[in-house]
């Protein structure tokens, strides 16, 4: 399987599927190309990822061709390592749980990069919640994170 960022260097989301890659491109174009049908507006089309799905949204967001780089992403509990981010990244929507046993120790270089980029970012860091809120414990803080991605959202114009 062929691996795209993350093995040449340190500096990039761990390594993406080609495949993968090529599906999230794929279907961005068909996004915008069907907004008019879909009554979406193609200049508001974001990208959402979950844990493996989280590195992938981090690949697409990157993407230096624009006609498939989403306006804004949420990498959802996923790696926080550091990338290389471009000048022009889109708006990005972050959270994590402190006792996610993959990626809660993290230093939060991401979210430090895309800032020091200058590039709109925010970051929810929930005290419980695991990795995948919600499917191992319930009643915590981090059932709230997709009303606070809702609301971001909304403060955005995004809705």
């Amino acid at each position: 399987m062929k691996l795209l960022r993350g093995v040449s260097g340190d500096h990039d989301p761990p390594g993406t599927p080609a495949a993968a890659l090529e599906d999230a491109q794929a279907a961005m174009r068909m996004v915008r190309s069907r907004a008019v049908e879909w009554k979406i507006n193609p200049s508001r089309v974001g990208f959402v990822g979950f844990s493996a799905g989280a590195a992938l949204t981090l690949s697409i967001g990157i993407e230096p061709d624009h006609a498939v780089r989403p306006d804004f992403i949420a990498p959802i509990y996923g790696p926080l390592g550091p990338i290389t981010v471009p000048g022009d990244a889109p708006p990005m929507f972050t959270a994590l749980a402190a006792d996610d046993p993959l990626f809660g120790k993290s230093r939060f270089e991401l979210v430090t990069q895309w800032r020091d980029a200058h590039r709109p970012v925010e970051f929810h860091y929930f005290e419980k919640g695991g990795h995948g809120f919600g499917m191992n414990q319930q009643g915590t803080t981090s059932d709230m994170w997709i009303e606070e991605f809702y609301a971001w959202m909304r403060d955005r114009g995004l809705l």
